[in-house]
């Protein structure tokens, strides 16, 4: 279902800088690069990847992806920003030589109404 996007939303636009931003998102992930991921994750997400990465502890990822798709699904707005939720299908794989893993994953992307900053991940919901 998609919901409510403004007739002069560029929808084909927005989803393919939103797929430019997964992929570098998974880059700096791979690549453990926390001030990249700073530039893309609001301050509690990047709290979250933080902890993840210390988690990993020393093991490498370097993940592929195959077939991204993304979908503008709704755009709204508060007082404080802007919110835009994307959902994302393919399939991933994190390790050389795995099954790649279905992704079915709808990302929030909010901007503040603000400023000059740029469109930050503040959520990712599992479609599965």
């Amino acid at each position: 279902r998609v919901g409510n996007i403004p007739a002069d939303f560029d929808v084909a636009s927005f989803a393919r800088n939103a797929k430019s931003q997964f992929m570098a998102l998974q880059s700096a992930n791979d690549a453990r690069d926390l001030d990249r991921l700073r530039d893309y994750l609001t301050p509690d997400m990047f709290e979250s990847a933080r902890e993840e990465l210390q988690a990993r502890g020393d093991t490498v990822q370097a993940t592929e992806v195959f077939g991204l798709d993304a979908q503008v699904l709704d755009v709204a707005e508060d007082a404080d920003q802007y919110i835009v939720s994307v959902r994302f299908t393919g399939s991933v794989r994190e390790q050389a030589g795995a099954v790649p893993e279905d992704l079915n994953e709808v990302w929030h992307l909010t901007k503040s109404r603000i400023g000059s900053g740029g469109w930050l991940l503040s959520g990712i919901q599992q479609t599965r």
